[in-house]
C-alpha cells in the first residue's frame, strides 16, 4: 500500500502543475490586443481560486508522500478527507468557471444543487422519525428462536 501511496504522491505532484499554470496564466496573460484584459477583480478572484486548488493538491500530495515514507496510521486516516477536500475545492473551482462563462447555466446548476441538498437534508431529518417508528413496532425477532418456542429447528425436548 505504501508503494501505491508513493505513486499517488508523484501523480498529485504532477497534477499540481495544472493550478500552478493557471495561476501563472492569470497573472501573465498571453493574449494581446483589445478585449483581452480581464478586470483586476476577476484576476484576483481566479488567482485565489486557483491558489486554493494548488494548496489542496499539494496538501494531498504531502499526505501521500508522508504515508509512503513512514506508513503512519495518522496519515492513512487523513488521506480520505484530504482527497474529499481536494475534490470539493476543484469542483467548486470548476463550478465558478462554468458560472462565469455561462451565467444562466450556473444559476440553473446552483438551483439544482440547492434542491438536491435540501432533499438530502429532508431525508436525513426523517431518520429519527423512522427510528422511532421502528421502536414502536417492538424488538426484532430473537435470532435464537423461531418464535414458536423451539430453537432454530432443534427439538425443544
Amino acid at each position: 500500500m505504501r508503494v501505491l501511496a508513493g505513486i499517488g504522491a508523484f501523480v498529485f505532484l504532477y497534477l499540481a502543475l495544472i493550478p500552478a499554470g493557471l495561476i501563472y496564466s492569470t497573472l501573465d496573460s498571453a493574449c494581446a490586443g483589445p478585449g483581452c484584459e480581464s478586470s483586476t477583480a476577476a484576476k484576483v478572484a481566479f488567482t485565489a481560486i486557483y491558489s486554493l486548488c494548488l494548496i489542496a493538491v499539494l496538501g494531498t500530495e504531502a499526505l501521500f508522500a508522508g504515508y509512503a515514507a513512514t506508513g503512519s496510521a495518522t496519515a492513512a486516516h487523513r488521506l480520505p478527507r484530504a482527497l474529499a477536500a481536494t475534490g470539493g475545492v476543484i469542483g467548486a473551482a470548476l463550478f465558478v468557471l462554468f458560472a462565469v462563462a455561462f451565467p444562466l447555466g450556473g444559476a440553473v446548476a446552483l438551483a439544482l444543487a440547492l434542491l438536491g441538498f435540501a432533499a438530502v437534508r429532508a431525508h436525513r431529518g426523517s431518520a429519527p422519525e423512522r427510528a422511532a417508528a421502528r421502536r414502536r413496532l417492538g424488538p426484532l425477532p430473537d435470532r435464537e428462536h423461531t418464535g414458536n418456542g423451539t430453537g432454530n429447528g432443534s427439538d425443544p425436548g
